[in-house]
C-alpha cells in the first residue's frame, strides 16, 4: 500500500501539468519569435468603442493573453501615456485562426486596437493538438493615451465563419 501512494505522489503532480498545459495559458515565446517568420507585430492605439457586443457574441476559450511588455500577463498596471505591447494567441476552431483579432479593454468605458494573427505558435498548437493553429499568435504594440485611467479586462473578440465570437483573457490591467 506504501509503495502506491508513493507512485502517485510522484506521477500525479506530472499528469496535472500535462492536462494543465492546453487549458488557456501558455508561455509566451521569446521575444524573436515573430523575426524568424513572416510575421510582422502590429501597431496601433486604443480608441474608445460603444459597449462590445457580447450579447450577440458566442463565447469561445480558445485564446490568451500571454505577455504584457514581454513579461508574463497577470495584473499589470500601466501609464496612460505610454505604450504596451500585448501578445498571445487565438484561434476559432480546428483548422480556423482568424485573420485577425481586437484586443477590448472592458471597462466603464471599452477600448479597442487591432492585431494581425498569424505569428508562429508551434507551442499552442502542440499543447491542444490541433496542428492548424500553428499560425495562432498575435502581438500588437498599443498606445495607451487615449485610455481612461481605471481597470479594465482584456478580451479578444474575432470572427470565425462569419459569426462574432469573444474571448476572455482571465487577466486584469491597471491604467494609471
Amino acid at each position: 500500500m506504501q509503495r502506491t501512494s508513493t507512485i502517485a505522489t510522484i506521477i500525479l503532480p506530472g499528469v496535472l501539468v500535462l492536462v494543465l498545459a492546453g487549458c488557456g495559458d501558455s508561455t509566451p515565446l521569446p521575444a524573436d519569435a515573430a523575426s524568424t517568420s513572416n510575421y510582422t507585430p502590429s501597431t496601433g492605439t486604443f480608441a474608445a468603442i460603444p459597449a462590445s457586443s457580447s450579447g450577440k457574441a458566442s463565447t469561445v476559450n480558445t485564446c490568451n493573453l500571454d505577455a504584457v511588455n514581454d513579461k508574463p500577463a497577470g495584473s499589470e498596471s500601466l501609464s496612460h501615456a505610454s505604450t504596451a505591447t500585448f501578445s498571445g494567441w487565438a484561434a476559432g476552431d480546428s483548422d480556423h485562426v482568424p485573420a485577425g483579432v481586437q484586443l477590448v479593454l472592458k471597462g466603464t468605458q471599452d477600448y479597442a486596437v487591432n492585431a494581425a494573427t498569424g505569428m508562429p505558435r508551434p507551442d499552442v498548437a502542440s499543447a491542444n493538438k490541433q496542428p492548424g493553429w500553428a499560425g495562432a499568435g498575435y502581438s500588437v504594440k498599443a498606445d495607451l493615451s487615449a485610455v481612461a485611467p481605471g481597470s479594465y479586462t482584456p478580451v479578444l473578440e474575432f470572427s470565425v465563419d462569419g459569426k462574432p465570437v469573444q474571448c476572455a483573457t482571465q487577466h486584469k490591467l491597471t491604467i494609471q
